[in-house]
Order: structure tokens, then sequence, then C-alpha cells
């Protein structure tokens, strides 16, 4: 049985407490319940000093020192409706999240929007404020959260953090907001091996698998130095052309390419993924057909944007569970 600290115990807690008290949603506006208020460092410093004040005033009963800490008082009264009211009302929607391929960074997109008055110094980030925005009155903002994927799968958008500490410093307002949006995450894309790579059709509507050998003529390439001399196209240096090699290959097909999770066994799962994203990639980049074919799944054979994302999500979502694993950035 796993031993819980009290640290991993007491973050759970916070943790689903938060989620009672602010609910994943896709659309949060920011209200008393949903904020969080309290003095800065430099706002107990303030706090400090005017209880040091007030202290010298009573001992010398002095008036110019009541004054003093009279209007630090107000002062300090007046920032915590200042700076709390520079957050409340602020509506966030989720503005989704493009696919990106394993090793990308993503983004998590939001909308900030202010149906009121101007909204000064709001700062936003993963654990702390490390981005700043402001907004007019009747403003709304699409801001990004930078994000990183160690695996592909769909993965939720974790909670962020949205603070002010307007207009002084000295008192901070914040949130911890969970927006209703996840990311795509593609496996990356590998070039399979090139005895194993579907190439495009021929003019005759063939399709070749490139190789080192084969008996078919598949493209001439310039000669480099070193090149096996038996690959020479003589007819071209004949001709008086620059010196080409051939490039052999073997036909596999006439006018349609079949992506199949069988065509590499024995290979590691996530290889074969990396190598079909890549094929089909290829395949949709020559506006050529292909059908994925997946143990769990097979797609009809088809062209286009819309076919190419379903067969990229088909590869992303193969045997894993969506999850909220993620490396912020």
């Amino acid at each position: 049985m796993q031993m819980v600290g009290p640290r991993n115990l007491g973050r759970a807690s916070w943790n689903n407490w938060l989620t009672r008290r602010i609910p994943k949603q896709s659309i949060v506006t920011l209200n008393q319940r949903r904020l969080f208020i309290f003095p800065s460092a430099a706002g107990l410093a303030f706090l400090a000093l005017q209880v040091l004040l007030l202290l010298v005033a009573i001992n010398y009963q002095n008036n110019l020192i009541y004054g003093l800490v009279f209007l630090f008082g107000t002062v300090l009264v007046v920032t915590i409706h200042l700076t709390f009211m520079n957050l409340h009302g602020l509506t966030l929607k989720a503005a989704g999240g493009a696919p990106i391929f394993l090793g990308e960074r993503g983004a998590v997109r939001f909308e900030l929007i202010c149906a009121q008055r101007s909204r000064w110094s709001v700062g936003y980030g993963w654990q702390r404020a490390d981005l700043r925005t402001q907004l007019a009155g009747l403003d709304r903002k699409t801001l990004e959260l930078p994000i990183t994927h160690d695996r592909r799968g769909r993965f939720n958008a974790p909670r962020f953090y949205l603070e002010t500490r307007y207009p002084f410093g000295l008192i901070r307002c914040w949130s911890w907001v969970e927006l209703t949006s996840s990311t795509l995450v593609y496996p990356r894309p590998v070039p399979p091996p090139a005895d194993e790579r579907i190439v495009p059709e021929n003019a005759d509507g063939a399709t070749f698998r490139r190789a080192t050998s084969g008996d078919e003529l598949w493209e001439l390439k310039p000669y480099e130095r070193g090149e096996p001399l038996k690959h020479l196209h003589w007819l071209s240096v004949a001709k008086g052309f620059d010196p080409s090699i051939k490039v052999m290959g073997e036909s596999v097909g006439t006018g349609s390419n079949s992506i199949d999770f069988e065509d590499y066994p024995g290979v590691d799962t996530e290889l074969r993924l990396s190598w079909l994203c890549f094929r089909i990639l290829e395949a949709s980049s020559l506006g050529q057909k292909f059908a994925l074919k997946l143990p769990t799944i097979e797609q009809t054979m088809g062209s286009g944007i819309a076919h190419r994302d379903q067969a990229l999500e088909a590869l992303s979502l193969f045997r894993t569970n969506d999850s909220d694993s993620v490396v912020r950035a």
C-alpha cells in the first residue's frame, strides 16, 4: 500500500475543495465566490507600518501621526475595493486549441471578456502571473498559455491562475480557473525506412514502394560522389546530360494507398504510429487517396483535409485514455 504524505494529502484536499468551489465550465464569470483577496508582501509591510505608527501616536499623543495612520488606513480600504473590482465581473470563455504533433509547443486559448469598465494589469499563467494584459471598457481579447505534452492523446486544459495587484500592489486578488477545453496531440511524424516508404502514383495511377532493389524506374536524381556506378543512368550521360542515378521501385497498388498498422510487424507501437502519421501527411500533401487501417478502426478510402484529420485523430487516440497529464511550459 502506497503511503500518502501530508503535503500530497493537503494538495489533494485543496484541489477537491477548489473543484467544488470553482467547477470546470466552458464560460466562467468571476464573482465574489470565485475570487480570493489578501494583502501582498508589500501590503503586509504597509500594515506593519500602520501598526507601528499607531503605537507611536498612542504613546506620544501626537495628532499629526494619528492623521497619518487614518490616511494610510483610508488608502488601504480604498485599495481593497479597487483591486477586487479590477477582476470582479470579468468573463473567461474557452476558445479551444489547435491540434499539435508530439514535441511541438501548443497553447491553451481562452477569451477574456470585459463587459463594463476598463481593467488594468491583469496577470495570468499556470502557477503565477507570468503574462499580463489590460482591457478597455466593452473589450474582449483572445489570450494563450503555452503548453507542451509528453505523449499523444487528448488532453484537458489544466486549471490556471489569474490575478491583479492593481493599483498600488498592496492587495492581491486572484482566482484559479478551469475551462472546458482540450487539445489533441498527434504522434510525431517520422519517415519510415526507405524500403518501406509509400511514394506517389505514377502517370498510370500505380503507387510505388521505394526500395533499394526493384525492377521499375521510379525517378532520377543527381549523381553524388561515392554512389555505386551500377545505378548510373548511362543513357543520360551518352546524350550529354549531367550524370544521374536511377532510383528503382516496385509497384504495390493502383490509384490508392492503404496505410495499415500491420505493415510493420514487430515494430514498437509508438514508432509504427509515427511512421503511419508521416505516410498520412505525405499522401494528403500529394492529393492521394488513402485509407488508414488500425486494429481498432478501419477508415474508408478518401482524401482531403477532413479525411486526413480523421486519420490523425485515430492515431492520436489509439489505445489511449483521455488524460489530464500535461507538461506546462
